[in-house]
């Protein structure tokens, strides 16, 4: 973990709490101990700061090199449920409905139509009533 990391990581804990910090460590050393995961990073904020940053395990298990909190990860195959989780939160914050015209957020959807039976009608962003299983987020 490289010096800003570990400021950044020390202040998040004594935000969180030393029992609190202390117990998602524990669990997350466990993990890895335990070899559930060879490595794992967390984090947890409120809208203003980094309440908690660590990192246990490997980055690189034929190496052993060791993973920081601050590594980089690939997520494939992980967008439905990152985008679901934010068009949750915009529902939640209203600054979004199901039944909008796809067009009002992506207007090059404008001419985009959706065929249910036999009459087309517009796109909408209809995948929050589903969506993990619309594959396109729009229906």
């Amino acid at each position: 973990m490289n010096k800003t990391a570990e400021i950044v990581a020390g202040a998040a804990a004594e935000a969180l709490g030393g029992k609190a910090s202390a117990a998602i460590d524990a669990s997350l050393r466990g993990a890895v101990e335990r070899n559930d995961v060879p490595g794992v990073v967390a984090l947890v904020t409120d809208r203003e700061r980094v309440l908690y940053r660590s990192a246990f395990g490997v980055a690189d298990v034929s190496t052993g090199r060791p993973l920081t909190s601050d590594a980089l990860f690939r997520i494939a195959s992980m967008t439905k449920p990152i985008t679901s989780v934010a068009l949750m939160q915009l529902l939640e914050q209203g600054r979004i409905g199901l039944d909008d015209p796809a067009e009002k957020y992506l207007p090059e959807l404008k001419r985009l139509k959706v065929i249910e039976s036999s009459t087309p009608r517009p796109a909408t962003i209809a995948c929050g009533r589903h969506p993990d299983r619309q594959p396109s987020g729009i229906s």
